[in-house]
């Protein structure tokens, strides 16, 4: 399904919110089920590279 998505345009929280729709789930599965797609794999370095850096960052203060 995330490749369907991604073919018509539709990334990021758009993404989500209509797999939570298709699916019927909620958030957290739904953001699991997008950053798992193989093709969504620079979506989830970018996301990765943002979790590290906050961690980083509070870890600092």
């Amino acid at each position: 399904m995330q490749e369907a998505l991604k073919q018509l345009g539709c990334d990021g929280v758009d993404a989500v919110m209509v797999t939570m729709q298709v699916v019927g789930c909620g958030l957290a599965e739904a953001q699991e089920m997008f950053f798992a797609a193989p093709c969504r794999a620079a979506e989830l370095r970018f996301h990765n590279a943002v979790m590290d850096g906050l961690e980083r960052s509070r870890d600092d203060a």
